[in-house]
């Protein structure tokens, strides 16, 4: 009888430990591994989490660069996604200098759907569709209700799009399996040379500048002539080397004084006899200075150099001959004026650009 207890509580023991081992396997089965790829950002570790469970995405870092997202594949994820497997999720980047807008997504009672921070003149790359209870998600639609879908090129500026639903029709009666109509793809094409943007067909040409009438264009600017610069001159004694009789000295600069006319005048004598009178100075080849009484060894007339001048907001332009034929004394002062910028008929100024803009036909 005792030998027979002991075999049931072994028997006992083993289906214990055999239920357990299986609980154990069929736990470690539910369990997905999701691991992260930063793509040269800061270090992620990976997360555990029960199958069709979803996880609160980590920040991540990148010097020099914008954090995205995480993608899996080609779609963005969020804090609702949800897995069934072992995934690898790879953080997207785009360079801080890149020129980029932001699209904000209204689920109207749907899912949230996080913003997208897109790269202008890339093509678009739309997140998860969102669900919503009772109905059936349509498309994105922008405000003007066009349908917005992968691949599409949207302008660059930050836009709001709404989600389109359609409602689930409960029948009372008895189900019957039908066949669903594929929802028809909506494409865009424009004709030959235009760019597609989002719904429009854009055609860029060259930007051209004119000057208003009255004015002429020079170098770049439009200019009218106002009146005649005036002249002034600046006078300046240049280098000179001066042959003393003992032999040449080092090259010096003349000093500029005032007598009627402008002289310079070179090295002053040191001898104390030329120095006390005109007389004693000149007597001996020397030039008397009689601005300061002091005996020089030579004089000359100061270089004149002519320059032009005009008032405030007004520029000198010395070869007004360049204006079609139209002269000024000395050169001219012109009033400077913005450049004219102009585009061909059809085609408008848009953020220095000349574009024709059209509808894109539907395929």
């Amino acid at each position: 009888m005792k030998k027979g207890k002991i075999i049931g509580g072994l028997c006992l023991l083993i289906i214990i430990l055999i239920a357990v081992c299986l609980l154990f396997i069929y736990q470690k089965n539910d369990i997905i591994t999701i691991q992260f790829n930063s793509d040269g950002g800061s270090r992620v570790e990976s997360i555990e989490v029960e199958k069709g469970g979803s996880i609160k995405l980590p920040n991540v870092t990148k010097d020099g660069y914008t954090f995205v997202g995480w993608y899996l594949d080609s779609k963005k994820v969020s804090n609702d996604t949800k897995y069934d497997k072992d995934v690898i999720l790879k953080a997207k980047w785009l360079e801080e200098s890149a020129k980029t807008y932001t699209i904000t997504f209204d689920s109207d009672g749907g899912s949230n759907v996080d913003d997208l921070i897109v790269e202008c003149d890339k093509e678009l790359s739309l997140p998860e569709n969102p669900t919503k209870e009772g109905y059936e998600f349509i498309s994105w639609i922008d405000k003007n209700e066009t349908p917005i879908l992968d691949k599409a090129l949207l302008a660059c500026e930050n836009v709001t799009l709404k989600a389109n639903w359609k409602k689930i029709e409960e029948k009372v009666e008895e189900k019957k399996e039908e066949k669903k109509e594929p929802v028809k793809e909506i494409k865009y094409s424009c004709p030959n040379g235009y760019k597609l943007n989002g719904t429009k067909c854009e055609l860029e040409d060259k930007v051209l500048e004119k000057c208003p009438d009255g004015t002429r264009e020079y170098e770049g600017n439009c200019v009218t002539i106002n009146y005649s610069a005036r002249k002034e001159a600046n006078r300046k004694c240049g280098s000179k080397i001066i042959n003393t009789g003992g032999g040449s000295t080092p090259t010096v600069e003349g000093e500029l004084f005032k007598m009627g006319t402008y002289y310079c005048y070179y090295k002053e004598v040191p001898d104390s006899y030329e120095q006390q009178n005109s007389s004693n100075c000149t007597s001996r080849g020397h030039k008397w200075n009689s601005s300061n009484n002091r005996c020089y060894y030579d004089k000359d007339e100061a270089n004149v150099n002519i320059i032009y001048s005009c008032d405030n907001n007004y520029v000198h332009i010395s070869d007004p001959n360049k204006l079609e034929g139209i002269n000024g004394l000395n050169g001219g002062c012109f009033p400077i004026k913005d450049k004219v910028k102009y585009c061909l008929e059809g085609f408008n100024l848009k953020d220095n650009k000349c574009l024709k803009i059209i509808d894109a036909t539907i395929n």
